[in-house]
């Protein structure tokens, strides 16, 4: 009997802290935004999933990407640095405007390792301006600092300053 009761209140001790630990790790899976409004992250646990915004896609606009680089998987990306560049050239309008190179930084808003990039992404870049951006994720990372996720807005800005 009193094994019973000793393995009785193990398992309420043990139990009691897995729920708080699953309480603080296993947020919902909604969608934040970046502060500068580029970028959206998904959290599934310690894994996040970044992709880019509808602002992103409008700035890229009725340019031709050509080029869109990743972090290859097991890099650690710090956050506020260079997460992937989108690459692309203006279409000139009339026969006066020139072809322009244009080169869009979006910058990574939370830490972590990547465990997967969007290869389709890489290897056909001109998708990114037909998709949607919800669909349009760049890389999955496992995160270093989950703080980090409650810094990105919780809804996308109108208009970025």
């Amino acid at each position: 009997m009193l094994n019973h009761i000793i393995r009785r209140t193990i398992n309420k001790k043990h139990s009691l802290r897995a729920r708080k630990y699953c309480s603080e790790i296993q947020k919902p899976k909604t969608m934040k935004f970046s502060k500068d409004n580029k970028l959206w992250v998904t959290v599934d646990r310690d894994i996040a999933t970044i992709g880019i915004t509808q602002y992103t896609k409008e700035s890229v606009g009725n340019n031709k990407v050509f080029l869109v680089a990743l972090p290859p998987k097991g890099a650690h990306l710090s956050k506020g640095n260079i997460l992937s560049v989108i690459h692309s050239l203006n279409t000139p309008r009339s026969a006066e405007d020139r072809l322009e190179h244009i080169s869009n930084d979006l910058k990574s808003p939370i830490s972590g390792l990547v465990i997967q990039e969007n290869e389709d992404i890489e290897s056909e870049p001109t998708t990114i301006s037909v998709q949607d951006p919800s669909a349009m994720w760049l890389v999955k990372l496992r995160l270093s600092d989950y703080k980090e996720v409650y810094d990105l807005n919780e809804t996308p800005l109108s208009s970025v300053q």
